[in-house]
């Protein structure tokens, strides 16, 4: 697990650069079939919440 530590540079930027990452995938690279549509929909949405809960921050 990578810790978030705000002070420090190098760790900031390595933090955006997965965030960013994760985030191109999630939007680009990930893609369901379900009987039912909203299926998807929630899985996508529990994937961005996983992608917030560990989110970079800018003081």
């Amino acid at each position: 697990m990578f810790e978030y530590y705000p002070n420090n540079q190098e760790r900031q930027r390595v933090q955006e650069t997965l965030f960013h990452e994760k985030q191109t995938i999630i939007e680009n690279c990930l893609f369901g079939v379900d009987i039912n549509p909203n299926s998807v929909k929630i899985c996508q949405l529990r994937l961005w919440i996983e992608l917030l809960k560990n989110a970079y921050y800018k003081l």
